[in-house]
């Protein structure tokens, strides 16, 4: 198998969409960092927000929207249109001629994780290096100011900000382990993309569709939690993955949900798995 996955991720690497996501992500992520530059521009060090408030998987940042409307689709590009395309082009008939079938579809949901996971970890990892190499660390945050009275309320609420112990020890590990999170994320996602993909048997375009879906669907669920919440209704819960995955000051968050979530659609993969394991596909 190992031959197989070394070979599909060659092809993969030199695939356009591969590239052209892996660009995208990448112009994002020192885009991120220019405008963290020219935020502090002119600014003394002692009043400067501390580097990871202006990390690329961090709300706070200015290019953050941008970034979650361009993930559903990212994700998508780096594996998912080039193994249907060998479906559909029978190139699977000379690839099972040389490796066991089973084999084949593993070796896919490993480059697909593979792929998700490089394609956003590679240029996060450099946002990251360069926010705490130029940006020195003032100890201001978006919470208020370290030891106040606020900001121990929020550093203790476990539902605004998940392992505090490690965001008090060390802001720059805690970035680097969010980025760590939504990278693995990413890669699971494309997972589950490549899943779908087995039903598309045609329009390679609508392998962009279940990833965009599933994650707008929660994001409209967590609106609606949101204003259930603002009419005194119940406490609001977080639905949205992101509130999860990336550096965020809200709160509300229940983390059996982002458990949920990713069990479940691991859960569908695993048994698109077995199904194609055992279908007939030459």
């Amino acid at each position: 198998m190992l031959q197989i996955v070394k070979m599909q991720f060659s092809l993969m690497i030199r695939k356009k969409g591969f590239q052209f996501a892996f660009t995208v992500m990448m112009l994002y992520a020192i885009g991120s960092f220019i405008f963290a530059i020219l935020n502090c521009w002119n600014q003394d060090a002692s009043s400067m927000y501390s580097a990871y408030t202006f990390c690329a998987n961090n709300d706070s940042s200015p290019l953050f929207k941008y970034f979650r409307m361009l993930f559903p689709f990212l994700i998508v590009f780096p594996f998912t249109f080039s193994s249907m395309a060998d479906r559909v082009n029978q190139i699977t008939t000379y690839i099972f001629s040389r490796c066991q079938q089973k084999i084949y579809f593993r070796s896919l949901y490993i480059n697909a994780f593979i792929g998700g996971f490089v394609i956003l970890f590679i240029p996060l990892f450099l946002n990251w290096l360069l926010l705490f190499v130029t940006i020195p660390h003032a100890g201001n945050f978006v919470f208020g100011w370290p030891y106040s009275r606020a900001f121990t309320e929020v550093i203790t609420d476990k539902s605004v900000i998940p392992f505090p112990w490690l965001f008090l020890k060390s802001t720059m590990a805690y970035a680097f382990v969010y980025d760590l999170i939504i990278s693995a994320f990413a890669g699971l996602l494309s997972v589950f993309s490549i899943a779908c993909s087995f039903f598309i048997k045609k329009y390679k375009i609508f392998a962009l569709l279940p990833v965009f879906v599933i994650l707008y669907i929660c994001r409209i669920l967590d609106m609606s939690s949101f204003d259930s919440s603002m009419n005194g209704n119940n406490l609001y819960m977080a639905l949205d993955p992101f509130a999860y995955v990336s550096i965020t000051s809200m709160n509300g968050k229940r983390f059996f949900v982002i458990a949920l979530f990713c069990l479940l659609i691991t859960l569908f993969s695993v048994f698109q798995l077995w199904r194609m394991e055992r279908k007939e596909v030459i």
